[in-house]
């Protein structure tokens, strides 16, 4: 995303399935207050439209190219489940990560724009979280997703905390086909 500063915003979206049309949901502080939003994925990019921005819950839906492909379903997370984590960086592209949820959490925390404090429900893995990650999709071993990451711990090394699939599904329902205003920069 472009249009905060200097240096464009990086982050990780993963493809789900809308009924009857695919998005991509990612962090609104990777792309909150952008001007432009590109995705790419094995070489190829699009500009995309914002359809949906929720500060609170720190989701983003974009459109989705049609080079995207099949878009995956929700489903709740479980503790102890065995998740694949798809973390895309700058340096090594995408890369796989094989860990398990820890925990499942409801945190309050402030919005992405640190205006009050929000309820959500989450959840806690194990993984190396980096510039970039934001958004990632934590994913079960049938291909459903659990979650998208949005932070990591800066108490504890190697540990993730990832929104819910019950946070994104009302959002994914809620949000129409027209372009929404990206707000300010977070």
């Amino acid at each position: 995303a472009s249009g905060c500063g200097l240096v464009d915003r990086l982050g990780t979206g993963a493809v789900v399935d809308a009924g009857d049309r695919t998005l991509i949901v990612t962090s609104a502080h990777t792309v909150a207050g952008s001007g432009t939003i590109t995705v790419e994925r094995l070489g190829q990019r699009s500009a995309v439209d914002l359809l949906a921005l929720d500060p609170a819950r720190d989701l983003a839906l974009l459109t989705a190219p049609p080079w995207a492909g099949t878009g995956q379903p929700l489903t709740e997370p479980e503790a102890g489940a065995p998740v694949r984590l798809a973390l895309w960086s700058a340096d090594d592209g995408i890369t796989i990560d094989d860990t398990q949820i820890t925990r499942l959490l409801r945190v309050t925390i402030e919005d992405i724009y640190v205006n009050g404090e929000y309820e959500r429900r989450a959840f806690e893995v194990t993984a190396p979280i980096e510039r970039g990650h934001s958004g990632a999709p934590v994913i079960a071993a049938d291909g459903q997703i659990f979650g998208i990451v949005y932070a990591r711990s800066r108490d504890r090394g190697g540990i993730a905390f990832a929104v819910s699939a019950a946070e994104i599904a009302p959002l994914v329902s809620a949000s129409g086909d027209a372009p929404v205003d990206s707000g300010r920069c977070a």
